[in-house]
């Protein structure tokens, strides 16, 4: 029996797993929900996987004018962020995360809850919050994973 080839709509993301280069897709037809991470290897669409890399390539840092604080290497007006899964939002931007409040499994997936720059609640799927606010996303796991730990849990993937 033949396997079904579905249509790649968009490479919404990259990266580096046990199994090498993946990427989230978001397949044509489905929501953004639906999307999946599959290995690069399984992909027929190189324009796709092409522009994505084109539009995501890595930025040369911008040198800082700032003092730099000598006990951290940070500069010294720097203070660390008390919340690490918000993000500033731009005034008048309705669709602009504020911040992560909560994370919650709903049918066996992730659920986000968050607060836009209106001041509004929204959910999203992992996909989907992922795709929008990838940094966001990596700071509340990693929130979560340093609390557990500091409580004592022992992690395994």
């Amino acid at each position: 029996s033949a396997e079904k080839e579905y249509s790649v709509e968009k490479v919404i993301n990259k990266r580096t797993a046990n199994r090498g280069v993946e990427y989230l897709i978001k397949w044509r037809g489905y929501p953004s929900s639906e999307s999946t991470w599959e290995p690069a290897t399984h992909l027929n669409c190189n324009h796709l996987v092409e522009e994505y890399e084109k539009g995501n390539a890595p930025k040369p840092p911008k040198a800082s004018t700032r003092p730099r604080s000598a006990k951290r290497g940070r500069p010294a007006s720097q203070k660390p962020s008390t919340s690490a899964a918000s993000a500033p939002a731009p005034r008048g931007d309705k669709n602009a995360l504020k911040k992560i409040e909560s994370v919650k499994k709903q049918h066996g997936s992730l659920i986000f809850i968050c607060e836009m720059g209106d001041g509004s609640k929204k959910r999203f799927s992992l996909a989907e919050a992922f795709s929008r606010w990838p940094s966001q996303v990596f700071k509340c796991f990693e929130e979560v994973i340093l609390r557990l730990l500091e409580e004592g849990h022992s992690l395994t993937p």
